[in-house]
């Protein structure tokens, strides 16, 4: 057994939810608390009525990215698409 091997049996597996620092500002403005509550609370530290509506609304901007994502992708193949003379 390596020294990675032991080193990962001994290590804890801690949950975290990551989001991008511009939608922690997000966070913090909209529930009116610290930067450390928004990142504790992502980080499954807290665990209060506040935290965990914290960690549903971070889930929810998580969607939210995604679909953009989607869509910019979807766009992009239509352009792509239309460049190339396919209809």
């Amino acid at each position: 057994m390596n020294i990675f091997a032991v080193y990962n049996l001994k290590s804890k597996v801690m949950k975290n939810i990551l989001l991008h620092p511009f939608l922690k500002r997000e966070l913090v403005k909209e529930f009116d608390c610290s930067r450390q509550t928004v990142d504790m609370s992502l980080k499954f530290v807290f665990n209060s009525a506040k935290s965990l509506k914290i960690r549903q609304r971070a889930k929810e901007l998580l969607k939210e990215e995604i679909k953009k994502i989607a869509q910019g992708e979807k766009k992009l193949v239509l352009t792509k698409e239309n460049k190339n003379g396919n209809k």
